[in-house]
Order: C-alpha cells, then structure tokens, then sequence
C-alpha cells in the first residue's frame, strides 16, 4: 500500500499508512524504509524525514545502497545537502544510485563545479555511469552557463558510453544554449533531434526567448506548442509578458482573445508549501482556509510598507484577490510562526509550473522577503538600511549575483536558519 501511494505521487498518504503500520505494532524493512524516506524527499518534509533516519539507526537498519541512496536523495531535496553529503561519504559501500543522487543534489544546489567533479571521481572508481548521470551533469553545466562543458559531456555520453540521448537530455541541452543566449543554435538542436520533441523542448526555448526577447524564435515555439498543449495556459501567458514588455498590445489583446474562444485557462491554480513541527502547510492561489492568515498578512503588508513590491505575471487588467502569490503567503506563514523562535529549519516548496525549470525573479524576491523581515524583527530596519549589520546573513551578496546557489544561510545571534528547496 504504500508504494502503491507513493507510486500514484499521493506521498503524503504514503506516510500516514507508514504510520498505521507502527501503530499496529508491524516493523518495517529496508525497502518500506527507503520508500518512506523516498516519499519525504517529494514532498520536501525535512523534520520528517529527519525523525525516519532516526528511526533507522535505533532500530540498526543496515545502511545498505538502496537506503543510503534514499537518504543521500531526500536531504538534498530537502535543501540539507550538507546531511547529504556526510550519509554520502558514511556509505561502506556506494553504488551508482548513490553517485547519481549526490551528483544530482550537487547539481540542484547550483555547485555545479563539485558535481562535475563528483562525476569524475565516480569515474576513477570505475563506476560506469547511465542516462540519469548525464541528466544531472548537464543540469550542473546549465547552472553554471558551462557551455563547452556541456557540449563535451552530451557527446562523450553517445561515443564514449554508448548512451543514446533522450528527451530529458535534450531539453538539458536547449536549457543551457538558451540560458547562455544561443537561442538559434537551440533551435538548430531541437530540428536536428533524432526523437520527435515534446511540449518541454520547446517550453525550454520559449522561455529563452523570452529571456533574451527574441520574439521570431518564440512565435516557432509557441506555434508548436499550441499543437502539443493547447490547453496550457502558461505558454500563452509567457507571450502576453513578451508581447507586452515590448508595448505591443495589440498583440496581447489578440492572444487573450485567442485563449478566451478556445476556452483556454489555468485549471490547476499554484501552490506552495511550507513545513512546520513536521506538518506540511499548503498555500494555494486565492486560498483563505489557512487559520492564520490574518496574520501572516500582517507581515506581509510591513514588508509591503518597506518599498518592496511584489512582481507580478504581465500588466494585470484586474486587481488581484492576493496580491502577494501564494509563494509568499507561505514565506510570511513561517516569518510568524517561527520568525524569532526555535525553529532551526523551514522548508519551503512551490508548485509553480517553470517552462525552463529555473529559479525567477519571484524567489530572489521571497529570500529578500525573508531577511528583510527577520531583520525589521530583530533590529528595527530593514536589511541593509542606515545599519550595515542588518545585513548578517552570510553570502547574501553572492545569492544575489548568482540565484541558483543554495539557500542555506547562516545567521547570527538568535535568527534562526531558513533552508529554503522549491520543489520544480
């Protein structure tokens, strides 16, 4: 039953049958444990999965390859790669599955030159790598806009290894000319793809276009793209923001007009989450259930008061039932809960649909939000104004300049640390 859950993506039901299980006094194998650590990783509940790991080791669980890979994969999902990297390197014995998830979690964090060499190091041990290797190779050289790099590795991967790309190592590839502003050698990839390419291929290079605001390009995109998903409202919205950054709005009313005949609009609103006391908190658009809503707005509308708007999606025709999006409203959940308490770790997850699957504008913001408001708490101002010991998070700067580095600052005094994972 619960990998039936954890197959069918219901995690969180997952855990409670794990759960009922203790409580009917059954023990859990390896494998139940890896496939409960496996469903914490999803849904990025930290404390929780902490509490299993725990469980392992009173119980002397051996720490096989199968649970050592579950638990190297759920902390660096969780955003505490540093507990991944020290099970990583606890491991006796380390198979590819291991490799792959710490060069995986290396990857995501945005220390793609540690995952690379993290690669090569698997190599010398003779570890043969496999397509999910190369997905994270590519994923580390598209953080780090190594384009060369990248190149190298999707070859060597067809000649040296025999591996024949799919689409996931395509759509790495697009990414990464797209975000280094190659955005016709990208499209000269995806016309020369061996495989017919799906609706992410090409939501890669649209949003590439959109980056470097190449209009011709994406019209191709957003072209096909109305064949594969017509009912995909955020194709459509990309080129509303195109069209209107670009004062053609002309063009933006045909579009609207366009998605209002075919009946086209965003079914599935986002959501976030937020975990606390290893409970998770969902936030979804529009939502007002949550019991301290009233509350979290408060801190959202003193960070509001600072200066600092929120950004939202293209020039909206009407005023918004939360003006703040739903990823703050999670932020500001954790800000009231556990701003100066004893909270050490938060985890906060986003659903929102990312054609490139990188992090925007909208998160550099929410970390701003974040130390913005612990600062007005602890000090009375807000980060960085008229006191330069405000600014006490370490490596805000680099975030700053570069927004795929990991989250996880260090702060001092009584601040707690917010270990921040959005979930793509």
């Amino acid at each position: 039953m619960i990998n039936c859950y954890s197959q069918s993506k219901q995690y969180i039901e997952a855990l409670a049958i794990f759960n009922e299980m203790k409580s009917h006094g059954i023990s859990p194998d390896e494998v139940t444990m890896a496939t409960v650590i496996s469903a914490c990783a999803h849904i990025g509940a930290l404390d929780l999965g902490k509490e299993i790991h725990l469980y392992v080791m009173q119980n002397e669980f051996d720490l096989d390859v199968y649970l050592g890979s579950a638990l190297v994969d759920m902390y660096a999902k969780c955003g505490s790669l540093d507990r991944s990297l020290l099970v990583f390197f606890k491991l006796r014995e380390k198979n590819l599955f291991c490799w792959n998830s710490i060069i995986e979690g290396l990857a995501v964090h945005g220390y793609a030159e540690e995952a690379l060499a993290m690669f090569s190091r698997m190599e010398r041990e003779k570890i043969k790598p496999n397509g999910v290797t190369f997905i994270s190779v590519l994923s580390a050289c598209t953080h780090a806009g190594l384009v060369e790099e990248g190149r190298r590795n999707f070859l060597n991967m067809t000649h040296d290894f025999s591996i024949p790309p799919e689409m996931q190592h395509y759509g790495c590839m697009v990414d990464l000319l797209c975000k280094a502003g190659l955005i016709k050698d990208a499209l000269e990839l995806i016309q020369s793809m061996r495989i017919v390419p799906n609706s992410v291929i090409w939501g890669a290079l649209l949003s590439g276009c959109r980056l470097y605001k190449n209009l011709e390009i994406a019209q191709v995109a957003v072209n096909k793209l109305m064949v594969l998903e017509p009912n995909n409202s955020g194709y459509y919205t990309l080129m509303v923001n195109m069209y209107a950054e670009s004062n053609r709005w002309n063009e933006v009313a045909k579009i609207r007009s366009t998605m209002k005949v075919q009946g086209v609009e965003k079914t599935s609103p986002g959501s976030s989450w937020i975990e606390m006391d290893s409970k998770i908190h969902l936030f979804a658009a529009s939502d007002k259930s949550h019991p301290y809503l009233a509350k979290i707005y408060v801190v959202l509308e003193m960070y509001n008061n600072l200066g600092a708007q929120p950004v939202l999606s293209g020039p909206p025709p009407n005023p918004q039932p939360n003006p703040f999006g739903n990823a703050f409203v999670g932020a500001g959940s954790g800000l009231i809960r556990g701003g100066l308490g004893a909270y050490g770790e938060k985890i906060l997850g986003s659903s929102s649909e990312y054609v490139s699957g990188c992090l925007g504008k909208n998160h550099v913001e929410l970390l701003i939000l974040l130390f913005d408001a612990m600062s007005v708490l602890v000090h009375g101002n807000p980060l960085g104004k008229d006191n330069e010991e405000s600014s006490f998070c370490r490596g805000e700067d680099l975030w700053l300049e570069k927004a795929s580095l990991p989250p996880a600052f260090h702060c001092f005094g009584s601040v707690p640390t917010f270990h921040l994972a959005w979930q793509h």
